[in-house]
């Protein structure tokens, strides 16, 4: 789970990095930045209590494998649909956002009940270890996102500038897009292989639960 994660916030990391190299370079600029981020973000202020639902039908894997699938479904939009209008691209940002809001939610849910499950089998209450490692491979996640665009943009011969006098070449465009879309998916993809390995149930969790430990 916690390796599912990581590379969500990983591919996450890379995509907001895009968000201004798309607007600027590919969209045209004109307040597409601020469009575009606010169609990741605010998603999650309304789908929070639908995801919720999905996790009571579903449990908690089902729900977050289901966001997982949502998140990789928008960035996969979003490379169709790279060369489109900017309200075409804010749909399929908007995608990117409701399934973010998902794999914000269910992660953050299942972590106590790993807690409480290794609690039960070893006698020790470590969720104070549990939560530290994950804070802190989230942040390097988020951290290495950029990186990764920026390594992107290398191979496609990305000119940096302050303005926009300099003419990008073509395998930059491509660069700049590849790295706000297909290449956040394929690591979203290689999460969902890690998640598929994650075993804990429901009936440990009720085991733990009638143990005390939940």
């Amino acid at each position: 789970m916690l390796t599912a994660y990581v590379l969500q916030a990983l591919a996450t990391g890379c995509m907001l990095a895009g968000v201004d190299y798309v607007a600027r370079w590919v969209v045209g600029g004109g307040g597409a930045a601020t469009v575009i981020f606010v169609c990741f973000v605010a998603p999650a202020l309304v789908v929070m209590p639908l995801w919720q639902a999905v996790g009571d039908r579903l449990g908690k894997k089902g729900g977050f494998l289901l966001a997982s699938l949502v998140l990789l479904t928008g960035a996969l939009a979003i490379f169709v649909v790279r060369e489109g209008s900017l309200a075409l691209l804010a749909a399929a940002v908007a995608v990117v956002g409701i399934g973010y809001a998902g794999t914000q939610l269910f992660p953050l849910a299942m972590l106590p009940d790993v807690a409480a499950v290794d609690a039960a089998r070893t006698g020790e209450n470590r969720v104070g270890v549990f939560t530290g490692v994950w804070t802190g491979a989230e942040t390097l996640g988020l951290a290495l996102g950029p990186g990764l665009y920026a390594a992107v943009l290398a191979l496609g011969g990305y000119v940096s500038s302050s303005g926009d006098s300099v003419r990008q070449p073509a395998g930059a465009i491509d660069a700049i897009q590849l790295g706000f879309s297909l290449v956040p998916a394929v690591v979203i993809a290689l999460s969902l292989l890690a998640l598929a390995r994650y075993r804990l149930d429901e009936p440990a969790v009720r085991a733990a639960s009638e143990e005390g430990i939940v």
